[in-house]
């Protein structure tokens, strides 16, 4: 297991089921860097939690922490969608640990 550091977030338009939604830029020790999007819905008796790591390339990582720096207003799917291919970048499932220190 990696432990990813999630390095810049900002909050962005949630979507018809959630009522939180998150970009990151995260980072690990190991040098990979990717895209996650954190989604939580209240919604119901149970709260839902989605938190999705993308592999994508160099250039949307820092693209996106530029965007972010600039509070520009960011649609999720143009960092976790290919343009080439229109198909979703590959993803993994991120859990979030806390740290009590």
């Amino acid at each position: 297991m990696y432990r990813l550091e999630i390095v810049e977030s900002i909050k962005v338009e949630p979507g018809p089921s959630d009522d939180d939604k998150l970009i990151q830029t995260v980072r690990c020790p190991c040098g990979f860097e990717g895209i996650a999007v954190y989604e939580e819905s209240r919604r119901g008796a149970d709260d839902a939690v989605n938190h999705t790591g993308y592999f994508v390339p160099e250039n949307k990582t820092v693209e996106l922490e530029k965007a972010i720096k600039n509070k520009e207003n960011i649609n999720v799917r143009d960092f976790t969608i290919n343009r080439e291919t229109g198909y979703s970048y590959d993803g993994f499932e991120m859990k979030l640990e806390h740290n009590n220190t």
